[in-house]
């Protein structure tokens, strides 16, 4: 388990290198014969193929040339998100080698995933919306009346959050596994050292004549022998 930790980073890393490209490329592309018409999310449009050859400018009104900010205003704050998102989870991939997988990665790939279904979203109904404050008869579809399809800036984002989710998943179900595997730890518990007990002194043994102590009956005079048979002090016969 230790040496597939090693590797769980490589997951999140390659995904935030991937949106990372797919920034730098178009969102969108129409491919008509020689004709073709590529738009970054930021609304940078590129045009190949056509009579004056390459032009390049800002996705507009065909006609008048105006920006449509249907298009620019959600391709910016796609843009912005996915920025933010891919520094936040490269940096992360990077510290955390080997190590813990932490549970950003499973926010940061989720935000990725939203990202890009703010463009697509964003931009049809941006798109749409400012078509009808023109007064089309009928709703524009970007990705079906402009006929684009997406491209790698969007389809990135996708995979790139796949990728953190996948590596979160992994990272915390070995986590898991490796806390159900490892045995507790018993808790040691000293024995406590016998405290040596101090033998109880021996009793001094007492001489027989003085357990039972004698007085002459008739002075009252203590009797220091036992054998005695008179008194010492009245000579009262015992």
């Amino acid at each position: 388990m230790a040496e597939a930790r090693d590797f769980i980073w490589l997951c999140p890393f390659i995904g935030a290198i991937l949106v990372a490209i797919g920034l730098f490329t178009p969102a969108a592309y129409e491919a008509h014969g020689i004709y073709h018409s590529f738009v970054w999310m930021t609304g940078f449009m590129l045009i190949t193929g056509g009579a004056y050859g390459s032009e390049t400018g800002f996705f507009a009104e065909p006609f008048t040339g105006e920006v449509i900010p249907g298009y620019v205003i959600p391709g910016i704050i796609a843009t912005i998100l996915l920025t933010v998102c891919t520094i936040i989870l490269f940096v992360s991939a990077l510290t955390h080698r080997g190590k813990e997988t932490p549970g950003s990665w499973i926010a940061l790939g989720i935000l990725l995933i939203i990202g890009a279904i703010i463009f697509i979203a964003g931009v049809e109904i941006g798109v749409g919306a400012y078509w009808s404050n023109q007064g089309a008869p009928y709703h524009i579809s970007f990705w079906n009346d402009y006929d684009y399809n997406p491209g790698f800036a969007v389809i990135a984002p996708f995979i790139g959050g796949g990728l953190a989710l996948l590596g979160a998943i992994i990272g915390k179900a070995i986590g898991r596994e490796e806390v159900i595997s490892k045995p507790k730890a018993i808790p040691q518990v000293e024995k406590p050292v016998p405290v040596a007990k101090t033998p109880a002194p021996t009793p001094t043994p007492i001489p027989e004549e003085a357990k039972v102590a004698r007085f002459c009956p008739e002075c009252g005079t203590k009797i220091d022998k036992a054998d005695a048979t008179f008194c010492t002090a009245c000579g009262h016969k015992f």
